[in-house]
């Protein structure tokens, strides 16, 4: 009953919305990881602990699908959902338990450094191994796709640092999801293919559908993860440039 009531603490100062949170995360992760959340509190486990399971478990999803065997696979993508799963997890923990470590950002973004190359390689060996693709522009597309991510994620970090110098990072929170514009909802339908995470959780689930039903959906979406990603991307760049090109 102790758990339960965990649980619904926990879902409850999530406020779960479509304007929020990304698809997977809506729609996959953030569902689930409240009762993961829930055990790790009973166990007293540390946050910093919960993200290095994350990594562990990125890891050994990373392993077991890029091997030939559907079932091995299987396995794979269940791990590689449960990384995800447990990088909502480690944040749920500090936030009801209170306990914030110096370093937790930093491991946390780390930990992202590590996994999201082995799922790119991955997916790779999976799409190799279904003998339909040319092996080197698969190569080419995935360290793109990883290349891009990059960009963006370190784009990310450091508009982080000028809002937080600038003193306006939380600056209308209360109103940024409010309405639900036209501009917002096509850079949510963009941010399915551009976000990273989207692409590896559903790329690993539509890998199976293209596996059974001879469908070439998961080349699909690559290709327009590196597009868009990289659009964007670009345009982040030349934004901040801009704004240190005219800035003290």
């Amino acid at each position: 009953m102790k758990s339960l009531t965990v649980v619904e603490e926990i879902k409850k100062s999530k406020n779960l919305s479509l304007k929020t949170y990304f698809l997977s995360s809506y729609l996959i992760s953030n569902r689930i990881s409240p009762y993961i959340s829930s055990i790790y509190i009973s166990k007293k486990v540390l946050p910093n602990r919960i993200t290095l399971h994350m990594i562990y478990s990125g890891i050994i999803g990373a392993i077991f699908f890029s091997l030939p065997n559907i079932y091995l696979k299987l396995i794979g993508a269940v791990f590689i959902h449960l990384w995800f799963i447990l990088d909502c997890s480690d944040g749920e923990v500090a936030r009801y338990t209170k306990t914030f470590s110096r370093y937790g950002k930093e491991l946390d973004y780390m930990a992202h450094l590590i996994d999201h190359p082995l799922f790119g390689f991955s997916i790779l060996m999976s799409l190799t191994q279904l003998g339909r693709y040319n092996t080197f522009y698969l190569v080419i597309l995935v360290m793109l796709s990883n290349l891009v991510d990059y960009l963006n994620r370190n784009l990310y970090m450091l508009y982080n640092i000028i809002d937080l110098k600038e003193k306006e990072r939380f600056k209308n929170s209360n109103t940024n999801f409010e309405k639900w514009t036209i501009k917002k909802k096509i850079l949510f339908i963009t941010n399915i293919f551009t976000i990273y995470p989207n692409f590896v959780l559903f790329g690993v689930i539509i890998y199976f559908v293209d596996y059974f039903a001879n469908t070439n959906i998961l080349l699909v979406y690559l290709i327009l993860n590196v597009t868009l990603t990289f659009l964007f991307g670009s345009r982040s760049l030349i934004k901040i440039t801009k704004k240190f090109y005219f800035s003290n």
